[in-house]
């Protein structure tokens, strides 16, 4: 009888977790739509407005992991006219400041900050890092010198399969790397022009 309990309790438990993965991959699906979207307005809108793409850096989401790079997260750069497209994709807003507007950037892992941009290095704060783990939740936070809109936050991994977060060691998580390295080393450039 005990027998015939427990493989129920096993079955609704493995009809719970499918229908949790189908149920997320479909939110996935919709928050790359909602970024394509957002990413190709915001750069038609931004150039109509003498914006001048000179670079356009991708970082690589929870929902985005070997997709195109047009429904990743972006960061662009004017190089001629020293300004940032920055993006706040959870309001759906966009943000071009200057370059001598920026302040610092943190780096949060599971709510705990492993690195800053106040010139410290960020490769031995993070990528240098422990790698053992679960990771739930990875934002890159940059402060700006403004009272309107003073932090944008990119969020990287969150809403993970079942909230058990993805593996340091996993393609997924190092897939986070690449992207993150070059937008730092641009933070870093821009910071260190600010100070001359």
């Amino acid at each position: 009888m005990y027998f015939f309990i427990w493989i129920g309790i096993i079955l609704i438990f493995a009809v719970a977790v499918i229908i949790g993965v189908f149920a997320n991959d479909g939110a996935l699906k919709k928050e790359r739509k909602e970024q394509i979207k957002l990413n190709a307005d915001t750069l038609e809108k931004v150039k109509a407005e003498g914006f001048v793409v000179s670079r356009i850096f991708y970082l690589t989401d929870y929902s985005t992991l070997n997709k195109p790079d047009d429904c990743k997260k972006i960061l662009a750069v004017d190089t001629e006219n020293k300004k940032l497209l920055l993006m706040d994709y959870s309001s759906k807003t966009h943000y071009v400041v200057n370059f001598n507007e920026l302040l610092s950037y943190e780096l949060y892992e599971n709510s705990s900050m492993v690195t800053e941009g106040l010139g410290g290095g960020f490769g031995v704060g993070y990528f240098g890092g422990d790698t053992k783990g679960m990771v739930r939740d990875l934002k890159l936070i940059i402060s700006l010198k403004s009272i309107a809109h003073p932090q944008v936050a990119y969020t990287l991994v969150s809403k993970t399969t079942l909230n058990m977060g993805i593996a340091k060691t996993s393609p997924v998580y190092r897939s986070r790397c690449p992207g993150l390295q070059e937008v730092v080393s641009l933070l870093e450039v821009i910071k260190n022009e600010n100070k001359e």
